[in-house]
């Protein structure tokens, strides 16, 4: 059963997530625009080298897309926890059965 609510969490997130398709597909957009920029960046840097401190081009790039995609993906919990300071919702959430911190984190 502990897994099953925990699970719930992350199908309501998604479900709010998808409500808003519009923000969604522009933080898509916006995402895939800095990769494209960075890249471009990373290619003038690395024109005619083969490696910069012991880094190649492509070992830069794969760093980049998956600390990026990372970091962009998820939504601001910080926010979203003061949000629910202020409007007062905190004190009925972290009274909940299950962890105030884990809902947060699986509630994209």
């Amino acid at each position: 059963m502990t897994g099953n609510k925990y699970f719930n969490m992350i199908v309501l997130g998604l479900k709010e997530q998808l409500i808003y398709v519009r923000a969604m597909l522009f933080r898509q957009f916006l995402m895939v625009t800095i990769m494209i920029i960075f890249v471009n960046l990373w290619s003038v840097v690395y024109q005619g080298q083969t490696e910069i401190n012991g880094h190649s081009y492509n070992q830069v790039i794969w760093y980049l897309l998956i600390t990026e995609a990372f970091f962009m993906s998820r939504a601001p919990v910080a926010y979203k926890i003061a949000d629910e300071i202020k409007n007062g919702t905190f004190a009925y959430t972290s009274s909940r059965p299950y962890s105030y911190a884990l809902y947060h984190f699986l509630y994209l």
